[in-house]
């Protein structure tokens, strides 16, 4: 089983990860980048130290006399010395006229050697110890006066001040790189705490909602828009659990007070019957038949809802004229219009279309006797198909006792029947039949209704 770790620790072994490689190495970047052109620079200064000396013996040189004076050749061999660089001037023959050493043979002795290297140890620190020598032609007013020869250790000589300025920038670029990584540290268990805390105390939510504590509130804990829009959602969730509880509870007991009802009938008419109180006559029969009808009704309609939504693409579709087959619709059920007096009126015209025809008569059906229930005597009730774009639509209007704000969002629950129904006939499954065959179809249910005076179906359904 693979090891877990919580959301804190993940996100915070990743943003350290992210930023001890990133800071790593543009640390790494910067440290070579510095030391490529610190070196540069110092390669590039050195040339002009030598050209500067150049420049200063060719000065010097006195055109009159045609020579340099001791003095000034000490001058710019003190100058030279400073910057850890030997020194040695010939004239035009190609004779040793001066050097900044004491030895006297034309080439760098043992000697010299070991002078420039103390000078080099209170002064300099060269990067790769080689010591190397350029020679310079001297001019004066035109005409060669004679060659410098440079001795240095290099290329690259440090002064002490250069030494000291490239330690302290290394320094510098360590101890930021350093407090870059103690600050992201530091920004990832802020960062992490921030969002896992409220992933917590939501999980502890979700944890009471399962045990079915849907009562209780989450108050918003974070700023971040998605997880504020998930506590709304999981907020939402439990109201909606919690209604559905109490539909389930309420569904439980008109499911209970159903079933019971012909099952106590039955049960009293055989045990009378058995007891010998009543004759099995043909009539007492009859009636527990019808009774047991009733549970067989009861039974097939939570079996037909079952099937309707679990198997959908079982829809028996062909083209028919659902106008001709509302026309028949009303012929079935116009004796209990009769009954209630109740004015009908049908409107529309021929539409071809392609559903299920046995459905959509159960929802026309369905429709109109839910509508002739809850309307009194001598009351109104339209059926209107037409087209609407791609579809078509079935519209139920009446103005019998209306549908409350409060129940509208559950009378397509099963088995739920609103507060003034409760006495009527019927389990308050016919609804939700309608609902399973529009879904089963891709449509559509509008409902429009105000409380005493009544209550519009507008049903949509793909024309094909």
């Amino acid at each position: 089983m693979r090891k877990t770790r919580s959301i804190r620790i993940q996100f915070m072994l990743s943003f350290t990860a992210i930023a001890v490689l990133i800071i790593g190495t543009i640390s790494l970047m910067t440290y070579n980048l510095v030391d490529r052109h610190f070196d540069r620079y110092v390669v590039e200064r050195q040339k002009d130290v030598l050209t500067e000396l150049t420049q200063l013996l060719e000065a010097k040189f006195s055109i009159s006399e045609a020579q340099w004076s001791a003095i000034d050749l000490e001058q710019v061999g003190d100058v030279a010395k400073s910057e850890a660089i030997d020194l040695t001037v010939y004239d035009e023959a190609g004779q040793v006229i001066w050097r900044s050493s004491q030895e006297k043979n034309g080439h760098m002795g043992n000697g010299m050697m070991n002078n420039h290297s103390k000078m080099m140890d209170s002064n300099m620190q060269s990067k790769n110890g080689s010591y190397v020598e350029e020679t310079i032609s001297l001019k004066s007013a035109g005409s060669k006066i004679g060659k410098v020869v440079f001795g240095y250790f290099g290329p690259l000589s440090y002064t002490n001040h250069d030494v000291a300025f490239i330690t302290d920038l290394r320094k510098s670029l360590l101890w930021i790189a350093v407090g870059a990584l103690l600050g992201s540290l530091l920004f990832a268990v802020w960062l992490a705490q921030k969002l896992s805390s409220p992933i917590s105390q939501l999980t502890l939510f979700t944890q009471k909602i399962a045990k079915g504590h849907y009562h209780e509130k989450q108050q918003p804990i974070s700023t971040i828009t998605e997880i504020r829009e998930l506590i709304d959602a999981v907020q939402d969730l439990s109201v909606q659990l919690d209604k559905q509880q109490a539909l389930r509870n309420q569904l439980s007991s008109d499911i209970s007070h159903e079933i019971r009802t012909p099952l106590t009938t039955l049960k009293g008419h055989i045990e009378a019957m058995l007891d010998g109180i009543w004759e099995p006559t043909k009539e007492r029969l009859e009636s527990c038949y019808e009774e047991v009808n009733r549970l067989n009704r009861l039974i097939g309609d939570i079996d037909k809802i079952t099937e309707l939504e679990e198997q959908q693409e079982k829809l028996q579709k062909n083209t028919f004229d659902v106008f001709q087959l509302a026309k028949r619709i009303c012929l079935n059920i116009e004796p209990l219009m009769k009954q209630k007096e109740i004015d009908f009126t049908l409107t529309g015209r021929n539409l071809e279309v392609f559903a299920d025809q046995d459905k959509i008569s159960q929802v026309m059906t369905n429709l109109l006797t839910n509508a002739l229930k809850f309307t009194g005597n001598r009351g109104e009730i339209d059926l209107a198909i037409h087209k609407e774009a791609d579809d078509f639509c079935i519209s139920v209007k009446d103005n019998g006792i209306g549908i409350s704000s409060e129940d509208r969002a559950f009378i397509f629950q099963r088995f739920y029947m609103v507060d003034s129904s409760r006495n009527s006939e019927g389990q308050g499954i016919g609804l939700a039949i309608v609902k399973s065959i529009v879904k089963a179809h891709n449509g559509r249910i509008e409902v429009d209704s105000i409380v005493g005076e009544g209550t519009k179906f507008k049903l949509y359904f793909p024309l094909s």
